[in-house]
């Protein structure tokens, strides 16, 4: 008799990080019930799913009263995904509002954002434990668990590996089989004396390298910011990338080269950098090429 052949489930080609999580900053004192947040058949906008207090003689009667200091398993209904819910005060997370409120990342938050930072009492943490072999399922189910969490709080949901403090409705609801770029990467710019240094944030979450571009004309920040978000989303729907490989205009093209040599920035985050794969060209070059312009 032939023996079974059983194949490996497919997958993207990449998967979620050991470090990926999201903190949800609850901005009321009093915090939802696990049911509230996970039920079964998602019954009063909550989502569908299990939730289990990981805390030894947990009984039914802990589903209706509010979440507790602790640690509680969470499942989609397919239980391809395991989630660990985390909840800590504030103190105890160590978790200072000002800081972030004075950062230049502040100028960017709408007040009412800025508001429930700084009103937060209580951080609930969402983290895998596994995930489903097709990512984006996953990604699905962790980023309603938070967004749920938020609006019954009053709360902001931290994405600490992308460097973003969403509001619930601002946590996109990216659906399709592949995972968006958008909905999980930022691009973030900063002034050098030749000009913007621009790179992502968040394609670390799937274990994959950050991208950047340097000496980067500010008319041509736009440019270079759709391209980077482009590469990343051609990443994700599994296309592969080396060093070496070419992106960009076919008459001025980019190559993959070795990046991050920042280390006050990239410290332990692996980067790649789009540098002229011509000799004499220069990024100004690559970036109108691609736009269409003439230098």
């Amino acid at each position: 008799m032939r023996p079974f052949r059983f194949s490996k489930p497919k997958t993207p080609g990449y998967g979620i990080a050991a470090d990926f999580y999201l903190s949800v900053l609850a901005g009321t004192a009093r915090l939802p019930s696990p049911s509230e947040l996970v039920n079964p058949r998602g019954e009063g906008g909550a989502v569908r799913g299990f939730l289990v207090p990981a805390s030894q003689g947990a009984d039914k009667a802990a589903l209706v009263r509010p979440l507790e200091r602790g640690a509680y398993g969470v499942f989609p209904p397919d239980r391809q995904t395991a989630v660990r819910l985390l909840v800590v005060s504030k103190e105890e997370a160590f978790f200072d509002p000002a800081p972030i409120l004075r950062s230049p990342l502040a100028s960017e938050l709408a007040e009412e954002a800025r508001m429930r930072i700084a009103a937060t009492w209580t951080l609930l943490q969402l983290s895998f434990i596994s995930h489903h072999p097709m990512v984006q399922p996953a990604l699905e189910f962790v980023c309603a668990l938070a967004r749920r969490a938020a609006q019954l709080t009053d709360g902001v949901v931290a994405d600490p590996l992308a460097e973003r403090y969403l509001l619930p409705d601002d946590l996109l609801r990216a659906a399709g089989p592949a995972v968006s770029a958008g909905a999980h990467v930022s691009v973030r710019a900063r002034g050098e004396s030749a000009g913007l240094r621009i790179g992502t944030r968040g394609m670390r979450k799937f274990a994959l390298e950050e991208l950047e571009l340097a000496e980067v004309p500010e008319r041509l920040a736009g440019v270079a910011e759709s391209l980077l978000l482009a590469v990343c989303q051609e990443r994700l729907d599994g296309r592969k990338l080396e060093l070496g490989d070419r992106v960009g205009a076919a008459s001025c093209p980019l190559q993959v080269a070795p990046g991050g040599l920042d280390r006050a920035r990239w410290e332990g985050v692996p980067c790649w950098e789009l540098i002229p794969a011509a000799t004499g060209a220069t990024v100004r070059q690559a970036l109108e090429a691609l736009a269409g312009r003439r230098p």
